[in-house]
């Protein structure tokens, strides 16, 4: 794949190059780029699309099915589909073991003037002998006088955020270090930064309103949205016209956003009030609400309004995928509602006006079902959005679940 520098850092590279050449050393561009590598969510197509957003393609050095390397200074409390952030460290190993012998090397080289607590997770591959191998470290860093205590989970690759946090391993006595294979190559990281469940899980079910009736978007997936539409800019008035609970007006308040929001279910927007006035005392914000009722084929967009972001009307629930007579009706009434709703929404916007939607997708055997008017975009007046390092359609998709939520990245023409 190829690789993007900004020509200062391209010049120090070659002028650094140029000596280790003289010195007898190989080249190697990328190791002497300091970069973060980045651990994917479950939906590692939309995880790389968001961080697209926010970094732009150019910056995205490599991928895979579960990290991606940038060139870029990221927060990994704005990102809804990263579940850890690291400093790369090694970039050019050519075996696993390397990756070990750069960590003894890294506690010989800086040794620890108190206990240290060690972990270690792997990605993108497997080792059967990783808690013996780290073991073995231990007794050599031991054996040279340091003071080591290894954190590992049984049976298990990779330290989850509650083991991380348990043994304050991201503290000042502590490291995660991460190592991935990615094409062909072994890259050694130390964690920077890890998600964080335990707030993702008080702002999901911590609310004192839900309903599962009307579906329930996750806290992630809704700051994942925001990011793909707003790519990360300081300031945007985001409307949600399906506002449900109040989600993703929840997460656009977090990011500092205005918000305005309506529903067609007066009920909703009781609902909506409730959350977003907890949300106000929980997280000590100062915000106005801005909801009303109204119906998305006919509701008028505020003029404060920058972007769209919205799941819209999913379906009647559906426990199992229906017969192929009701699963086309389904889909055909849906595909009304999306195209009414679109062309409300066209008529009020100007050329370049942007929405995130995360639209009905019914899971059947072999496939996904989708709305028939994301073929015919264009002729509502839209272009859909493609990303460089992510494949559409960008379906979220847990197992078991029969209708699944597909991302459109819009843009009105």
């Amino acid at each position: 794949m190829e690789k993007f520098f900004s020509s200062q850092t391209l010049k120090s590279i070659i002028q650094l190059n140029l000596l280790k050449t003289c010195l007898g050393e190989p080249l190697d561009l990328w190791n002497n780029v300091s970069m973060l590598i980045a651990i994917l969510g479950r939906q590692a197509k939309l995880s790389v699309a968001e961080l697209e957003s926010l970094v732009g393609s150019q910056n995205i050095v490599k991928t895979n099915e579960q990290v991606a390397m940038i060139d870029a200074e990221l927060d990994l409390n704005q990102l809804g589909g990263i579940i850890k952030l690291g400093r790369v460290e090694s970039s050019d190993l050519n075996s696993y073991l390397a990756a070990l012998e750069q960590i003894k090397k890294y506690y010989l080289n800086n040794p620890p003037d108190s206990k240290r607590s060690i972990g270690v997770s792997l990605y993108s591959f497997k080792h059967p002998r990783l808690n013996r191998d780290l073991l073995s470290l231990k007794k050599e860093l031991v054996k040279a006088g340091l003071s080591i205590r290894i954190v590992n989970q049984p049976k298990a690759d990779q330290l989850n955020a509650a083991v991380i946090s348990k043994n304050n391993l991201l503290g000042k006595n502590g490291e995660e270090w991460l190592i991935a294979k990615v094409q062909g190559k072994f890259v050694l990281a130390k964690t920077l930064q890890v998600q964080d469940l335990s707030d993702y899980t008080k702002r999901d079910r911590g609310r004192p309103k839900r309903d599962a009736r009307v579906g329930m978007l996750p806290p992630k997936l809704a700051q994942i949205m925001i990011n793909l539409v707003t790519n990360g800019k300081d300031e945007a008035v985001i409307y949600d016209p399906f506002c449900g609970t109040g989600v993703v007006l929840q997460e656009a308040l977090l990011k500092g956003y205005q918000v305005y929001g309506s529903d067609l279910d007066s009920r909703m927007i009781d609902y909506t009030k409730q959350n977003l006035a907890w949300l106000k005392s929980e997280y000590q914000l100062s915000f106005n609400i801005n909801l009303s009722v109204g119906d998305s084929r006919s509701v008028q967009v505020p003029d404060q309004v920058s972007h769209i972001v919205s799941e819209t009307y999913l379906g009647p629930p559906l426990s199992s995928t229906p017969n192929n007579e009701r699963l086309n009706q389904i889909i055909d009434d849906l595909n009304n509602l999306h195209r009414k709703f679109l062309k409300n929404i066209q008529k009020q916007t100007s050329p370049g006006f942007k929405l995130c939607l995360a639209v009905p997708a019914i899971h059947t055997k072999n496939t996904f079902k989708r709305l028939p008017l994301i073929d015919d975009l264009e002729h509502i007046g839209y272009n859909q959005h493609d990303f460089k390092h992510s494949s559409k359609p960008l379906i979220y998709h847990r197992p078991g679940q029969v209708v699944a939520r597909d991302i459109l990245l819009l843009e009105r023409i």
